[in-house]
This record gives structure tokens, C-alpha cells and sequence, in this order.
């Protein structure tokens, strides 16, 4: 996807970006590495203008895990950008996807959203774990001078890439990047 969006530093900066974070080893064990792989299946089919494709992907990658929202909005809004049109097809892929389970979920457990965001809000409130920017602090400290090292080097290689893309003109890798940045604050 670097590769087809911009040159090989694209690729380089935005594989290690992925690479360095400091969330993804952390949850490559769960449904992460899925997750990934269906919002750049979707992504590069988003390029390609392949839009049902695309929102097959993107209502797949969805019900993967929810914040797939997050890139999928940003590269929605980029193609209002780069084509100045809303792209049905991608809305249509999306719903193909997606209204089968909502169905599903709505007739067998009476609310098509998960219950997952429910139970970790409620063991937040009970204490059982701190606020997500707490505990990100508190793993930050805790953790070796290298990872402290290896966050500080993501943080500046994606604030180096960011304007670089910016300046380029480059939409796709600013997607990505601010696909890195929206997922963190969020």
C-alpha cells in the first residue's frame, strides 16, 4: 500500500510506525492482526475504487472490532475529497455486510450492538481497571528505558512523516497517519 500510494519512504515510515507502536504488541495476541488486515484489504480497495469491495471489507473489518469506524471515516472523507462525490457503493457494501448480523444479533440477543463495551466501562467503574490514559501512563513508567525510547521515536517519525505527506499532498498516507493518531486519542 506505501508502495502504491506514494514511494518506498511512504512504505518504510508507515511499516514502522505500525511496527513501533507501543499498543501493538499488546494486543496482537487478540483479534488486532484481523483487524489490520481487513482495513488495509479495505483501504487498498478504497484506492482502487473498488467501492462494494471496499465496504465489504470495511462492514467485514467492523464487525471485527468497532473501531474500524475510525479509518474507515477518515478514508470516506478522503474520497469525498480526491472525487468531490459520495461513493454509494462503498455505503452499500458496507450495509450488505453489516445488515445480516444486525438482524441477527437484534432477533437473538435484543440489541445489534456488542455487550463488550458495556462490561469494560462497568469494571472501569468498579475499579477494576484504571482510565485507559491512567493505565497507559502508569505501563509507560513502569516499562524499560528502550520502550520508552522506541515511543519517543515513533512519536517524532509520525509527526516527520505527517507533514512530509502534507506537503506532498499525499492523502492515502495522511489517512494512515492520522488513522494512527484518531485510534491513540480515541
Amino acid at each position: 500500500i506505501g508502495h502504491k500510494i506514494s514511494t518506498s519512504l511512504t512504505g518504510f515510515l508507515l511499516a514502522f510506525i505500525v511496527l513501533t507502536t507501543p499498543i501493538f504488541p499488546h494486543v496482537i495476541r487478540a483479534e488486532y492482526p484481523l483487524l489490520i488486515f481487513l482495513c488495509l484489504l479495505a483501504l487498498y480497495s478504497t484506492i482502487q475504487r473498488r467501492f462494494w469491495l471496499s465496504g465489504i471489507f470495511w462492514g467485514l473489518a467492523f464487525l471485527a472490532r468497532g473501531d474500524a469506524a475510525i479509518l474507515a471515516g477518515i478514508a470516506g472523507l478522503a474520497i469525498l475529497y480526491r472525487d468531490r462525490r459520495i461513493p454509494w457503493g462503498l455505503g452499500w457494501g458496507f450495509l450488505l455486510t453489516l445488515a445480516p448480523w444486525f438482524l441477527y444479533a437484534f432477533a437473538t440477543f435484543g440489541n445489534p450492538l456488542p455487550a463488550t463495551l458495556t462490561v469494560k466501562h462497568a469494571h472501569r467503574l468498579l475499579g477494576a481497571w484504571p482510565h485507559i490514559t491512567i493505565g497507559f501512563w502508569l505501563w509507560f513508567h513502569t516499562t524499560g528505558f528502550l520502550f520508552q525510547i522506541r515511543f519517543w521515536l515513533t512519536c517524532l517519525i509520525t509527526i516527520v512523516g505527517f507533514i512530509i505527506f502534507l506537503r506532498q499532498r499525499n492523502i492515502w498516507a495522511v489517512v494512515l497517519m492520522a488513522w494512527g493518531f484518531f485510534y491513540t486519542a480515541a
